[in-house]
């Protein structure tokens, strides 16, 4: 799990991609929506992805 601040302009698939990268060193792509908590923080958003590694292992 990483939690990920969204950036103005900013979608929560670029925040995904960003964050795992500053987090990890690590590329991903193919981003796919998993779901959602129907009941969140005030202010926020709970969102989870699957994705696919972005070069080699």
């Amino acid at each position: 799990m990483i939690n990920a601040l969204v950036k103005a302009g900013e979608t929560l698939e670029e925040a995904a991609e960003r964050e795992v990268y500053e987090e990890t060193g690590i590329r991903i792509r193919g981003l796919k929506y998993f779901g959602s908590q129907p009941w969140g923080f005030s202010g926020s958003v709970i969102a989870g992805y699957t994705a696919e590694l972005d070069g080699s292992d």
